[in-house]
């Protein structure tokens, strides 16, 4: 028995003409036909008989489809249930990252970790700041911060994921310029995208041109096409240009060392699928650092 006979019967049952039933089911006239024939070969029964104007069902036709309807349905109710309890028996992570780590490091590693912990699904939730908190309150698995974590609920790992350096916009002019301070007095100062090492950083600065101009841009995404529009010049991680973005380039550090920027990964407790994850992720920022897009 072939589960397709069912389907076709049931389709040409309905419209009672092979030309519809085709289009309906995208399978031949001479195909659909055969199938038919082959049902009633199996059922040992005539299932259509040709009327004066069209198709029509035998009264064992008419009476089988009760019985297609309720074979279908039972297997497809079947595939659906089976389908629901291989999701439920998966094991879930529920993952609290910032913007910032969604949008630069996570498109990559969700499916390098997918492919090789096909098992295990993540529930990733995006939250702009305390997730240190947000984890506690909400009881996620892992959270994935730039902010230096305080609890010690939590195991912490501190992992560096990108090297600073000063971004300022990709014009004829500004490759005249060699050192921080000329950017420093000609553009404003795109700040406050990392929650940690922008009060250090703007001190540095300030002691190095005491007129430089500020602007809070707590994104690092909106910082980066505001750099690329020549609206400002900002400290961040070299490995947002590794879609080739040409509007912005990194200058070498003359006068003022960058900082570096760190993520720590926390994790509630050590269940199988939390430490799958926090070792694909190291290694995924070991292999980063080693193509040169995270330092």
């Amino acid at each position: 028995m072939n589960l397709d006979w069912y389907y076709t019967f049931l389709v040409l049952a309905k419209t009672l003409n092979y030309h519809k039933a085709s289009e309906q089911i995208h399978l031949s006239e001479p195909s659909i036909y055969k199938q038919i024939r082959n049902l009633e070969y199996h059922l040992n029964v005539k299932l259509f008989e040709k009327g004066k104007k069209k198709l029509q069902l035998s009264k064992a036709g008419k009476e089988f489809v009760i019985y297609a309807q309720r074979l279908i349905g039972d297997y497809e109710q079947g595939v659906s249930s089976i389908r629901l309890f291989n999701e439920k028996s998966k094991a879930q992570l529920t993952v609290v990252v910032s913007p910032y780590i969604a949008t630069y490091l996570m498109y990559k590693f969700l499916p390098i970790f997918f492919e090789a912990v096909p098992q295990v699904s993540v529930a990733l939730q995006i939250v702009e700041k305390n997730l240190e908190r947000q984890m506690e309150e909400k009881n996620y698995d892992i959270c994935i911060s730039r902010e230096e974590p305080y609890s010690k609920k939590f195991s912490a790992e501190e992992i560096c994921e990108g090297t600073i350096r000063l971004c300022v916009p990709n014009t004829p002019e500004n490759k005249l310029l060699t050192e921080e301070g000329q950017f420093f007095e000609k553009y404003k100062v795109l700040s406050g995208n990392h929650p940690v090492y922008w009060e250090n950083l703007k001190r540095k600065i300030s002691d190095l041109v005491p007129d430089t101009k500020f602007m809070e841009v707590n994104d690092v995404q909106v910082t980066e096409k505001l750099v690329a529009l020549n609206q400002g010049i900002s400290y961040l991680p070299t490995y947002v240009l590794s879609d080739g973005e040409q509007q912005i380039y990194f200058l070498e550090p003359a006068q003022i060392l960058p900082p570096l920027s760190f993520t720590y990964i926390l994790t509630k407790d050590n269940r199988d699928e939390i430490v799958m994850f926090k070792n694909l992720f190291r290694d995924f920022i070991r292999k980063e650092q080693q193509k040169g897009n995270v330092h």
